[in-house]
C-alpha cells in the first residue's frame, strides 16, 4: 500500500492530537504544592519586594525561585491602606 501525502499528514496530526492530549491529562492529574507543609523562605516586606523585582528581576527571580521553576513560600507583610473592588467584583488591596 502507497502512502499518500495526505494519509501521512492523517498520521502526523493524529500523533500530534495523542501526544497533545496525553501532555494536558499528565499535566491535569499532576499532585499540586501543598504550602502549609513547606518551610517558609523569608518574611519580607511587599514595598521591599517590589522594590527588589524593579530593580533588578534576574536577580530577584533567583533568590526567590527555586530551580524547578517554583517559587519559595514567602510571608509577606504590609499595611493595607484601603480596598476597593475592581471591574469583576474582587477586592483589591492597596
Amino acid at each position: 500500500m502507497k502512502m499518500t501525502p495526505l494519509k501521512i499528514s492523517e498520521i502526523i496530526i493524529s500523533a500530534g492530537l495523542i501526544l497533545a492530549a496525553g501532555t494536558a491529562i499528565y499535566m491535569w492529574f499532576k499532585p499540586h504544592r501543598n504550602i502549609q507543609n513547606e518551610k517558609v523562605f523569608a518574611i519580607v516586606n511587599a514595598s521591599d519586594l517590589t522594590k527588589e523585582f524593579t530593580t533588578n528581576a534576574v536577580r530577584a527571580n533567583s533568590k526567590y525561585l527555586n530551580s524547578d521553576g517554583n517559587s519559595k513560600v514567602l510571608v509577606v507583610t504590609s499595611r493595607v491602606s484601603h480596598i476597593s473592588t475592581n471591574q469583576t467584583g474582587e477586592n483589591v488591596l492597596f
